[in-house]
């Protein structure tokens, strides 16, 4: 199979959103080397810290002579409608000015090329590894082939939500995991300790791609993977939801998650743009969630939300309760008249 590598040169400023853009065109993983940053950031202040210029190809440093204090995105495509995609979205949307170097290369190439970028890292207490590092004996660790589903963890909506479930208990939680990609999330999920947890993902090649990871990883026999849309199934609940979407995709799959999720199960949400949190944390605060963390990274949101038992749900147990109570008064009658 032949790929496009691309190199996009951008304003650091345009950073975020053109990696947001790029995924959303079908970027196969993405490099990002941003001269002017001392290190990367996995997370909040908080987070473990890595030497972004350790991680600087030969290539990259040649650029950065070129270009100056540019930032450069290294990625793949698979095909040019990927990039057309890109270039017509980004001449729209960034701020700035941007250039694109492009050449086609082979598998083989790819897959070198990819190497060079990606090293282990961790986020919280939990290790990333690519394949190819396996034997390093790092505990716990997710175990990532990098492909072209989105989710190696050194993108800003996927560290979050990743550091923010070390907060919490997964001890023996029943999880979902919405638009898995890689799988990293609910991999996490199983290494921090839960019973379970379901993948699913409308694009048949992430759900491909995360089942190789949970075998890379030993997490396989408590994994299950659903290749299609995500909606409520009343034989299914779940204790957990992990949904690292876009503030469109969790708008729209809102309802279904909070009927999916069993009382005070928790929901992690990230994948929010700059601008639209506000308007997406109300209407999960109309629907029934109580926020019980935000956290921003750069221009992405992520939340911690937690499912109250719903008035409605009250009400129809007083009534059940109701009925029983009347029934066994009408029995006790029947019994006193008999007697």
């Amino acid at each position: 199979m032949k790929y496009e590598k691309i190199t996009v040169i951008i304003d650091p400023k345009d950073e975020d959103l053109a990696t947001y853009l790029l995924f959303e065109c079908g970027a196969s993983g993405i490099s990002t080397y941003n001269p002017q940053d001392d290190k990367i950031e996995t997370g909040s202040d908080t987070f473990d810290y890595v030497d972004k210029n350790a991680f600087a190809t030969k290539e990259q440093i040649e650029l950065q002579k070129k270009y100056g204090n540019k930032c450069f995105l290294t990625l793949f495509f698979e095909n040019n409608s990927g990039l057309n995609d890109f270039k017509l979205k980004a001449k729209e949307m960034l701020e700035y000015s941007f250039e694109i170097i492009s050449e086609n290369v082979d598998d083989t190439t790819w897959i070198n090329e990819w190497k060079k970028f990606y090293e282990p890292f961790k986020i919280g207490k939990i290790w990333i590894v690519p394949t190819w590092n396996n034997e390093l004996d790092l505990k716990p660790k997710i175990v990532l082939d990098p492909g072209i589903a989105f989710g190696t963890g050194q993108h800003e909506t996927t560290s979050m939500i990743l550091y923010g479930m070390q907060k919490y208990s997964f001890e023996n939680k029943n999880v979902i995991d919405i638009g898995c990609g890689s799988g990293i999330l609910g991999i996490g999920a199983i290494k921090l300790g839960a019973k379970k947890c379901h993948f699913i993902d409308i694009e048949e090649r992430a759900v491909e791609i995360t089942k190789k990871n949970c075998l890379s990883s030993g997490v396989e026999k408590l994994s299950t993977f659903e290749n299609g849309y995500f909606k409520k199934n009343e034989n299914k609940t779940y204790d957990i939801i992990l949904a690292n979407l876009t503030a469109n995709i969790l708008d729209m799959i809102k309802t279904d998650m909070f009927d999916s999720l069993n009382n005070n199960g928790l929901i992690f949400a990230s994948g929010i743009i700059d601008g639209r949190e506000t308007e997406l944390e109300e209407k999960f605060l109309k629907l029934g969630f109580v926020i019980i963390s935000k956290e921003k990274q750069n221009d992405w949101h992520s939340m911690v939300m937690r499912k109250e038992k719903r008035w409605e749900d009250f009400l129809l147990r007083v009534q059940k309760e109701k009925v029983i109570w009347l029934q066994l008064m009408a029995m006790n009658f029947f019994i006193w008249q008999q007697c």
